[in-house]
């Protein structure tokens, strides 16, 4: 028989769910039910049979897109390489070695 987990009680379970999420939208990452299992030192299984609306809260945050706002604050890294290239490419950003070499 398997020991008993030390299940935590809803409202710290809740806190913990709250600073993971937080965390995840400053890091620009989804969070996932696995992960804040984890915290608490509870199984998957564990926390989703403690803390169903729990489980289910951060599924749906999971499959929600991110808000365009969000988005912004974290771009791909190909968004950001794209751009550069562009601002290093416009003519009046070329420096005067490049322009000769251009004539």
């Amino acid at each position: 028989m398997s020991r008993a987990a030390d299940v935590p009680a809803e409202a710290r379970a809740r806190r913990v769910m709250d600073q993971y999420v937080t965390e995840c939208q400053d890091n620009g990452t989804r969070p996932s039910v696995l992960t804040l299992a984890t915290k608490p030192g509870l199984s998957n299984t564990t926390f989703r049979r403690h803390f169903p609306d729990l489980a289910k809260e951060i599924s749906t945050i999971r499959s929600n897109p991110e808000p365009a706002a969000a988005a912004e604050k974290h771009p791909s890294p190909y968004l950001a390489e794209s751009a550069t290239v562009v601002v290093l490419t416009r003519p009046e950003n070329r420096t005067s070695s490049s322009a000769v070499s251009d004539k």
